[in-house]
């Protein structure tokens, strides 16, 4: 066995195909999982599903608060004796081969996690307006982050792997912070960046080589989706500066928004001004109307903040 343990949290019901598909994904590896947990998150209904439908795993249920952070604390507490924490979407699908290219990453003692590539798998063809500078509103990577295996700032909770050690230490997940429904605060960039104060000399690998593709259904290809989730990033964003301090929390929001965007800004008005069409124009749009709506929601957040609204989350 790989000593690797995956965790899937997942929390509605109408999305158990998918789970299952991640499951079969994680029992289809090159290199087997130690365990495989899934932690339902506050759904008795779909608890007792997952316990009737899925095979060779453990299910149980989030005892901690509502979020998908408090669900996977829950599932890594179930398999104390792994080495490796490895984190899934239930919506996505590990790649054959996912274990097997992540490990090599922890012959390195400096390392204390392993990302990589999370493709769009999007369910109907994806709108022609929307940029791929923003595939994090749909939970997947996007152009800016390394095509080779590089140090980064932070992992994303979808697909990650984590040090157990490393993860224990930490405490896990920050209690009472992370991803509620359409509200989104950063679970995962929180844990890494208490990881980076703590270990300044360790560091976060993406491997691209790591790949997982995640399902994209309709309805988030629509404007207001895309709209109200860079919206709702943007007020996680700054409940995280409460935590971390803005200096750490948006070092990465910085080069993104000074280098990614401008060029993938530049690329649609190149493309459209050569004969691209008006969806080129699009995309260059949206990158300029995300942008706003992300900004709008730090401003809001804080705005909130300075009028005395406490972040909730409890420190570790």
């Amino acid at each position: 066995m790989s000593g690797v343990a995956v965790v899937i949290c997942a929390y509605a019901e109408e999305r158990l195909p998918r789970l299952r598909q991640a499951v079969a994904s994680v029992a289809a590896q090159t290199v087997p999982a130690s365990a495989v947990v899934v932690a339902i998150d506050h759904n008795p209904r779909l608890l007792e599903l997952a316990r009737a439908s899925l095979e060779g795993v453990t299910v149980l249920a989030n005892p901690g608060p509502r979020g998908a952070g408090e669900a996977r604390n829950a599932g890594a507490a179930a398999v104390p004796g792994a080495s490796t924490l490895a984190f899934l979407d239930d919506d996505a699908r590990a790649a054959p081969d996912w274990i097997e290219r992540a490990l090599p990453a922890f012959e390195q003692p400096r390392v204390m996690g392993v990302g990589g590539t999370i493709r769009a798998d999007w369910e109907a063809p994806a709108p022609g307006w929307f940029p791929a500078e923003f595939n994090w509103a749909v939970g997947c990577t996007y152009p800016g982050l390394p095509e080779q295996p590089a140090p980064v700032r932070n992992l994303i909770a979808a697909s990650m792997f984590v040090r157990a050690e490393v993860f224990a230490e930490l405490g896990g997940f920050r209690r009472g912070f992370g991803k509620q429904g359409a509200r989104s605060r950063p679970e995962e960039t929180d844990l890494c960046l208490r990881a980076n104060a703590r270990w300044p000399q360790r560091l976060w690998l993406h491997d691209p080589a790591v790949a997982v593709s995640h399902a994209v259904p309709p309805s988030r290809g629509r404007v207001g989706y895309f709209l109200s989730r860079c919206y709702h990033e943007g007020r996680g964003k700054a409940d995280l500066t409460g935590f971390a301090g803005s200096s750490a929390a948006l070092a990465a929001e910085r080069r993104y928004t000074r280098h990614t965007l401008p060029a993938g800004f530049a690329a649609g008005v190149r493309e459209a001004a050569g004969g691209g069409g008006a969806q080129a124009l699009a995309r260059s749009a949206a990158i300029v109307a995300g942008l706003g709506a992300a900004g709008a929601g730090y401003a809001c957040g804080r705005l909130l903040a300075g009028a005395g609204h406490v972040v909730e989350g409890e420190g570790r």
